[in-house]
C-alpha cells in the first residue's frame, strides 16, 4: 500500500476506499447516519449526529482522489467547509466525495458520501451515506494496512537483505539493533537485517509534512510469539550542528503476556521525538527551534531541525512485533 506525504491520497488508494464502500454497501442496505449534511449560502455544515461524540474529522476528495479539503481531527460535533480548496479558490463544477470520521468514547466510525457542486453552491448530497465501523477484535482499525514484522533471532544473519522490500526486520532475540528510517512515498524495507553492524533500514512517508500535530497515518503496534519476551523501541535523531544523538524521552515497551494479544496506538512514540534542547549544549538546534532557553518539545519523525533518524531496538526476548501502518490521522499533539 503507498501513502503520499502530501495531504491526499493517491488515485489507487481512494479507488480501494470507494470499491470498499461498493462492498459494505452491498451488504448494508439501510446504514445508519452518523454525521448529517445541510447546504447552507456558500457553505456545508457537517455535524456528527452521536451525543457522545469526542470529535469530528472531515475530508472532501475530487474524483481523481486529491484531497481538496482537510478539517483535520477537531473536538466539535459540527464543522462547516467553505466549498473552497485549501487555497480558498472557489471549486469547479462536478461531483465530490466526503470522508467523516467521528470519535466516541468506544469506537471510532466513518461515513462517505457524495456531494455535487455547481455555481460555488451544494446542489445535491447523497441520500445515503455508508457508515464503515473502524474499530476491530484486535484493538486496530479495519482496512487496507502495510505490515511490519520485526522478527527476533537466536543467530546474526549473514546474508546480503539490502533492497529486498520485503516485510520483516530482523533483530537479535537478546540485545540491541538500529534501524535507520529514510523519508519516502512508500513504505519499503530497504535493509531487514539489523543483526549486523549496519543495522537495518526502513522507508516510510512524512507524517507530519507541516508539523500540525496531527499525522497522515497512524502505527498500531502488538507483540506476539512465546510469552515472557519484552522489547523497548525508542525513536532518536541526530543535531546536526554537534554531531549528538538524540533520543526521545517516550518510547514503545512491548510485552508479551499470556492470552490474546492486542494493538494499541503507537504513533506517538513512533513517529515524534520528545527531547530535552539546551541552548548551551545544542545552540545550533535551539536557533533552529527557536528556542532561547531550556525546553522540553516534541518534534515529528523528519523534522528538518534533526537529520539521521532512526528506531533504537532492545530486545529481551521478543520473537515478534508487528507494526501496521493505516492511512488515517492521529492528533499526536506538538507538545510533550
Amino acid at each position: 500500500m503507498t501513502y503520499t506525504t502530501a495531504r491526499h491520497w493517491s488515485f489507487v488508494a481512494f479507488s480501494s476506499l470507494l470499491i470498499t464502500l461498493l462492498a459494505w454497501s452491498t451488504a448494508n442496505s439501510a446504514p445508519a447516519f452518523i454525521v448529517s449534511v445541510t447546504p447552507s449560502s456558500h457553505s456545508v455544515s457537517f455535524k456528527a449526529q452521536s451525543q457522545s461524540s469526542l470529535n469530528l474529522h472531515v475530508a472532501v476528495f475530487a474524483l481523481s482522489g486529491k484531497r481538496i479539503f482537510d478539517s483535520t481531527p477537531q473536538t466539535t460535533k459540527s464543522l462547516s467547509w467553505p466549498l473552497t480548496d485549501s487555497q480558498g479558490r472557489r471549486l469547479a463544477n462536478g461531483v465530490y466525495f466526503y470522508v467523516a470520521t467521528i470519535q466516541t468514547a468506544g469506537a471510532l466510525q466513518r461515513q462517505v458520501g457524495k456531494l455535487v457542486i455547481q455555481s460555488g453552491r451544494l446542489l445535491a448530497s447523497a441520500q445515503k451515506a455508508t457508515v464503515i465501523p473502524l474499530g476491530t477484535g484486535n484493538g486496530a482499525p479495519t482496512g487496507a494496512h502495510y505490515n511490519l514484522n520485526i522478527i527476533g533471532v537466536p543467530k546474526d544473519k549473514t546474508a546480503d537483505m539490502t533492497g529486498t522490500n520485503g516485510h520483516v526486520i530482523f533483530v537479535p532475540l537478546y540485545g540491541n539493533a538500529k534501524i535507520f528510517l529514510q523519508a519516502g512515498p512508500d513504505f519499503l524495507v530497504l535493509d531487514a537485517n539489523g543483526t549486523d553492524s549496519n543495522g537495518a533500514s526502513f522507508q516510510l512517508p512524512n507524517p507530519d509534512p507541516t508539523g500540525t500535530g496531527v499525522t497522515t497515518y497512524s502505527v498500531y503496534a502488538r507483540a506476539l510469539g512465546t510469552p515472557g519476551g519484552s522489547s523497548i523501541l525508542t525513536t532518536c535523531a541526530t543535531d546536526p550542528s554537534t554531531g549528538e544523538l538524540l533520543c526521545s524521552t517516550e518510547n514503545l515497551v512491548s510485552v508479551r503476556n499470556t492470552g490474546k494479544s492486542s494493538f494499541d496506538n503507537v504513533s506517538k512514540q513512533l513517529l515524534t521525538i520528545v527531547i530535552v534542547v539546551d541552548p548551551t549544549t545544542n545552540p545550533g538546534l535551539a536557533a533552529c527551534l527557536h528556542i532561547s532557553s531550556t525546553t522540553t518539545v516534541r518534534l515529528p519523525l523528519f523534522d528538518p531541525c534533526l537529520q539521521s533518524f532512526l528506531w533504537d531496538y532492545d530486545n529481551n526476548g521478543l520473537k515478534l512485533l508487528q507494526l501496521r501502518f493505516y492511512p488515517v490521522p492521529t492528533t499526536v499533539g506538538t507538545t510533550p
